[in-house]
């Protein structure tokens, strides 16, 4: 029975870990060769490797989410929209009909949206299938990798489509999950005890997360796994050719993202660390990926500036509504004046026809049954011409 409750205990503490970092998760993303940050203004800062246009994030506005892999990166808007800039050989960078969109993904060649009702839409290279989720349902979390892509339902399970190799997309069994990574060759999957499971390539030792204990966001690169524990600090695991794994003396640590040969790190403060290769792609492109260590100001929307966003949005809407109900007003008043000459017009017509049947003398029953007949046949034609 102790253990149970010193369990349970565990499981709540990590939780409440897990929501107080949970709106910086977005903020930052490392991409093979750029990184990418995302300001409390909602605009996005990009550096690194720039020839498809990936770091051209500048116009960016009512950013709040981030995300970024190979060449092209994407950004959520607060309306639910996604924009998206970079290479579009595979058209991974074509969200522009997506809404309604609550959590994005940037895979190798392609882009995946979670959707309000717990849909997945996706765009881009499907040459594996990795865009295969058209029957996802009550999936609350996604996760692009480099060739697949993982989803995470609300009853803790995991489904995953897209390149099978080395078992990355064996993620069936796994129950109890609260947070999913997919790497270019593993997925990860942090469970509401704070440890974390793995599947896929493991080469490089970056599944061998079994021990980690306390851990409370997670996320997958190439060959190696970073996580990041309750009290700030981050352990990795995997391929550290580049130093990418050296992160034993972060502290404070908010929100990590791992890409193919760097990690990256935002502290409380609004500041970002970062290790691994400062160049592009592997030892080649000079792209200083790394160096957004100068970076300041890091971070989700501002409640105030959120509160002011939305106060103006409903203004606008208060607006908008106020406008097509104006519209209506006008076009009821119109008919109106219509309906009301037509009327006239009809009494006069059947006036005339009255008169004119007196003069011949015709029947009365005869006169008031032609008559009607003419009212009725006005009356639908006007129906169908006002």
């Amino acid at each position: 029975m102790a253990t149970i409750k010193l369990q349970q205990l565990s499981k709540e503490c990590n939780a409440r870990s897990r929501n107080k970092i949970a709106k910086f998760q977005n903020c930052i993303s490392a991409g093979s060769s750029h990184t990418v940050g995302m300001k409390p203004d909602g605009t996005v800062v990009a550096i690194g490797y720039n020839d498809s246009g990936e770091c051209n994030t500048e116009s960016w506005r009512n950013i709040v989410a981030v995300s970024t892999d190979f060449r092209h990166t994407v950004g959520l808007k607060s309306d639910g929209t996604v924009v998206a800039v970079g290479d579009n050989e595979k058209n991974q960078c074509n969200t522009g009909s997506w809404c309604d969109i609550v959590a994005i993904s940037a895979g190798g060649w392609h882009t995946v949206g979670l959707k309000s009702d717990g849909t997945v839409v996706a765009i881009g290279g499907n040459d594996n299938g990795q865009c295969n989720t058209g029957s996802w349902r009550d999936i609350v979390a996604i996760s692009s990798g480099f060739g697949h892509t993982v989803g995470l339902k609300s009853d803790g399970t995991v489904v995953a489509v897209g390149y099978n190799s080395s078992g990355v997309c064996n993620t069936g069994s796994w129950r109890d999950i609260v947070a999913i990574s997919a790497g270019f060759g593993h997925t990860v999957g942090l469970k509401s005890d704070g440890t974390v499971v793995a599947v896929g390539y493991n080469g490089s030792g970056g599944c061998n997360t079994e021990s980690w204990r306390d851990i409370i966001a997670i996320s997958a690169g190439f060959g190696h796994t970073v996580s990041l524990k309750s009290d700030g600090t981050v352990v990795t695991v995997g391929d550290n050719e580049y130093g990418q794994c050296n992160t034993g003396s972060w502290r404070d640590i908010v929100a990590i993202s791992a890409s193919d040969f760097h990690t990256v790190g935002l502290k409380s403060d609004g500041t970002v660390v970062a290790v691994g290769h400062f160049s592009g792609y592997g030892s080649g492109y000079g792209s200083n990926r790394c160096n957004a260590t100068g970076w300041t100001n890091i971070g989700p929307a501002d409640s105030q500036q959120a509160e002011q966003l939305k106060k103006r949005k409903e203004e606008e809407r208060l607006r908008e509504e106020e406008q097509l109900n104006e519209e209506s007003r006008k076009i009821k008043a119109v008919k109106k004046k219509k309906w009301l000459r037509a009327s006239i017009g009809v009494f006069v017509f059947i006036s005339i026809v009255m008169a004119f049947f007196t003069y011949l003398e015709v029947e009365i029953l005869v006169s008031v049954i032609t008559c009607i007949i003419l009212s009725i046949l006005c009356i639908i034609f006007l129906r169908d011409t006002i």
